[in-house]
């Protein structure tokens, strides 16, 4: 597995095509699509942060669902937006899912090959 993390429209998804040779046809948007199996088909899941908000919204375990994908597919590369910087939510449920997506993303970084940190279109190896 690959992370690939950065703020918002910092050039995750673009760095990821160049360094990695992944094309458009490799990548699934987390923004349309949250069906692991559906996305185990794919290279790459962009905007991953959106999947844990919508498993969270539907009441779907989204440690177990990310540990699925990895497991169904260990060579995926993960692109999601940072969430967790910033001033800290007051609605308790946008600090829920900022919790869990800093859970999930810390444990994908952990166990990842690679991971890099993109900022203005510049990505950095971190791992």
């Amino acid at each position: 597995m690959t992370v690939i993390t950065g703020g918002v429209c910092q050039g995750k998804k673009d760095f990821a095509k160049a360094e990695l040779g992944i094309s458009d046809f490799d990548i699934v948007s987390g923004k349309k699509t949250y069906d692991v199996k559906t996305i185990c088909g794919y290279k790459a899941v962009s905007d991953y942060e959106y999947i844990i908000r919508h498993n969270l919204e539907n009441g779907i375990d989204a440690m177990s669902e990310f540990k699925s994908l990895v497991m169904t597919n260990p060579e995926i590369v993960i692109i999601a937006s940072e969430v967790g910087c910033g001033i800290i939510p007051v609605d308790e449920s946008e600090n829920t899912f900022r919790e869990e997506a800093g859970r999930i993303m810390c444990m994908a970084a952990r166990d990842a090959d690679a991971v890099y940190k993109v900022v203005c279109g510049i990505g950095k190896k971190i791992k």
